[in-house]
């Protein structure tokens, strides 16, 4: 039986195949056949079980420390150093019934946004 779906993602994947060779190509080709129900997903951890979507190779842990990388650990630096204005600014909004769900926000102007 003919999936559509499928076929697209083999046409999509013919130049890719033509350029790209190696483990990289292969985790794709991986994916591929998993996603498409021709491979079983392999063992993994009880919060790490997709049900869409799995790329072998990817880190499965639950947390990584900001501490790994010195970009990650200066983010996380300042986003903690501002928590206390953010939190402030977040419970104004809520409270003035600013936030929707995004289901249900539209765009409103503010002043001098024209």
């Amino acid at each position: 039986m003919s999936n559509p779906i499928i076929e697209a993602l083999d046409a999509a994947m013919i130049p890719f195949r033509r350029t790209h060779a190696g483990e990289a190509l292969a985790r794709v080709e991986e994916t591929l056949l998993i996603n498409k129900g021709r491979q079983p997903l392999p063992p993994l951890p009880a919060l790490q079980r997709p049900s869409l979507f799995y790329f072998p190779g990817l880190g499965t842990r639950g947390w990584y420390s900001a501490s790994e990388s010195p970009s990650l650990e200066s983010l996380a630096r300042l986003l903690k150093e501002a928590t206390p204005m953010l939190r402030e600014e977040f419970l104004t909004r809520a409270h003035q019934g600013e936030l929707l769900a995004y289901e249900r926000a539209s765009f409103r102007p503010t002043a001098g946004s024209g």
